[in-house]
């Protein structure tokens, strides 16, 4: 009860919170790599450090901000013998806001120390170390920063001090303290996860808090805080296991949870072993897309990249290959093709059989995680946004989670006892069903070239329509002539012949398909193009503004706007209350989105703003209905 207090408490601290601010001319904080040697000894180590100087009154983050802020990051390029070690954090100040916000950070100069260790075979007689640094700086608002320091030293017999190195002498003896104030919701700060949550960007308060109208009125608000380190974390991963299950219900899931639910009809009447293996199998699909998912992710970041949810479906080239997977998968539930594994004697076949069936199930479990990636759902944001800014290991967990959330409804179905009678009997139906589930896949193979035509243009959309129809004739070729009434020899040839006509249509026509680009899709009628410099602009004026970021991949979104948005109720009150419509398009990579939304502790599209004239911004759930957004304008009665 003392922790759902402090909980509640924390609603009106959430109001009074500030939005994020534009570049400014001059950044508050500005970023160097200096050194406390003046060069470097080959098989010593050595330390260098990022020196933020920033201006009266602003402040920048430890790495574990507390309930609000986000943490500096540094990361290096280093040539071949050299190597940094872990980030040294000095002892930060500890800054308290309205309601129990508490946050750790650095005030003036903020060091960060790096170890850096020079091989003694090295032989150069200089090095240079480069560096990428991100931080946010804050004072009444906060400033996202970021820089690429680079520092040269040469080789030298004996090292000597720098002029800068009393600064690492002062910071030194403090490197690895704690702050002194515990943090106000239970548990000691000091974990490496940095926060990312709706809130967190946003700086100490240190205005009254304003009464929570604005929070009140959103019907799903930016789940409450949990406790720094492992709290914090536990709480992520439930967040993550519910979304994961209620990605079920999304639009994107459809066509391989009707193709699911087929099997399971099937396996009605097989034994239970048998049912729970095929549903292990499915579980594993998941599990192994997700990891892969998440290792991509974390190669990207490695890079540099700014990513989120669904980022896959802003490349052309994951798109055309997910149009020609579904496209083979279609025809296959209309029979135009089988797939026959080897074996002629009938106990080879049965065994064949049932491995096809385990094997089948792993790649229906592939497929799913690919589409369900369009698609976010309830509490699936505030996870995800909380992974991408987290650690690595954070990462792979929240994405296990997400998983196994996804996977938890057919494992359940398969291991319940009695599970099975909930499912119609097998019978024909099963046939016209499976061949109406192709139409299905049909259909999301249109909207994913619809999707390919707006990043790639007209002309490379009909150039993949024809590299599709090349896949369509190959595959009746290799079903016609490779089929089991063939000698094995022969379809073995023939399988050989099909996949050349794969590998050679491809090599011609996808090319052709990927090197064209659509001009800007432009933006619905009564609605602008957003920037955060356009929203500071309106607020400052005194205008309320909604942003709607969304993405032509994401199904949700347009869910959203095609139910929600477009409503008459929902535009007249737009209309009445002279809100200004700004769109943030996130169909192609845009790094000014991917920052606004890793601001607002979300992963992905879609994510709801409103500003009203006056007081704080208001984030509104993944899934909103007309209800919402109308108590958010305070026009419901």
């Amino acid at each position: 009860m003392r922790r759902l207090s402090s909980l509640l408490a924390l609603i009106p601290a959430l109001a009074a919170l500030p939005a994020l601010a534009p570049a400014s001319a001059q950044d508050p904080a500005t970023a160097s790599l200096i050194s406390e040697t003046r060069g470097f000894v080959p098989g010593q180590t050595f330390t260098v450090a990022l020196r933020l100087v920033q201006d009266p009154g602003w402040h920048t983050y430890w790495r574990d901000p507390g309930d609000a802020g986000l943490a500096t990051t540094l990361s290096f390029t280093l040539p071949p013998g050299v190597h940094a070690g872990d980030l040294e954090w000095p002892k930060p100040k500890v800054f308290t806001s309205a309601g129990p916000l508490t946050c750790y950070g650095y005030v003036k100069t903020a060091l960060i120390l790096v170890p850096i260790t020079v091989d003694a075979d090295y032989a150069a007689d200089s090095l240079t170390l480069k560096a990428k640094a991100t931080w946010l700086v804050c004072k009444d608002v906060c400033q996202p920063g970021k820089a690429e320091p680079a520092l040269t030293l040469k080789r030298v017999s004996t090292n000597t001090p720098s002029a800068d190195a009393p600064l690492f002498a002062k910071v030194r003896p403090s490197l690895g303290q704690p702050p002194d104030k515990y943090h106000p919701m239970g548990g000691a700060p000091g974990a490496p996860l940095p926060a990312a949550q709706a809130r967190a960007y946003l700086p100490h308060v240190s205005a009254t808090p304003v009464p929570a109208l604005a929070v009140a009125a959103t019907p799903v608000a930016v789940p409450a805080p949990s406790p720094t380190g492992s709290g914090k974390l536990g709480w992520m991963l439930c967040l993550a296991l519910l979304g994961g299950v209620l990605l079920n219900l999304m639009p994107c899931v459809l066509p391989v949870l009707s193709l699911k639910a087929l099997s399971f009809v099937k396996q009605s009447h097989e034994s239970r072993g048998q049912g729970m293996a095929l549903a292990a199998a499915f579980s594993a699909g998941v599990l192994f897309s997700f990891w892969v998912l998440a290792a991509v992710v974390l190669i990207l970041k490695r890079g540099g990249e700014e990513v989120g949810w669904g980022f896959q479906f802003q490349q052309p080239a994951f798109v055309l290959f997910m149009a020609g997977l579904l496209l083979v998968f279609s025809l296959n539930l209309f029979g135009v093709f089988e797939i026959w594994l080897p074996g002629d004697a009938m106990t080879s076949l049965h065994h064949a059989s049932k491995g096809r069936g385990l094997a089948g199930a792993f790649g229906q479990g592939l497929v799913m995680t690919l589409l369900a990636t369009p698609c976010t759902a309830p509490f699936l944001g505030t996870a995800l946004g909380f992974a991408f800014a987290a650690s690595d290991g954070v990462l792979v967990a929240i994405f296990t989670a997400v998983a196994a959330g996804l996977a938890l409804p057919y494992v359940l179905l398969a291991v319940v006892p009695g599970a099975h009678a909930w499912l119609p009997k097998p019978g024909h139906w099963m046939l016209r069903f499976k061949e109406a589930m192709g139409f299905l896949l049909l259909a999301t193979v249109v909207w994913l070239l619809w999707l390919l035509g707006s990043t790639v243009g007209v002309d490379s959309q009909a150039w993949a329509s024809l590299w599709l129809l090349a896949l369509a004739v190959i595959a009746w070729l290799w079903g016609h002539f490779a089929g089991p009434e063939r000698h094995k020899t022969h379809r073995r040839h023939m399988t050989w012949v099909t996949a050349a006509l794969v590998i050679v249509s491809s090599l011609w026509l996808c090319p052709k398909v990927l090197s064209g680009r659509a001009a800007p899709m432009p933006v619905e009628a009564g609605w602008r193009t957003w920037s955060q410099a356009t929203v500071d602009g309106l607020h400052s004026q005194g205008i309320p503004v909604f942003v709607d970021f969304s993405a032509q991949w994401c199904w949700t979104c347009k869910i959203n706007e095609r139910g929600t948005l477009a409503s008459d109720a929902v535009q007249a009150a737009f209309k009445s209350k002279g809100v200004t419509l700004l769109k943030a398009d996130w169909t192609r990579q845009d790094p000014a989105i991917t920052a606004a939304l890793s601001a607002h502790g979300r992963g992905g599209v879609p994510m709801y703003l409103y500003y009203p004239a006056q007081g704080p911004e208001v984030l509104l759930p993944e899934v909103i209905t007309p209800g919402m957004v109308l108590r958010v304008l305070g026009a419901h009665p």
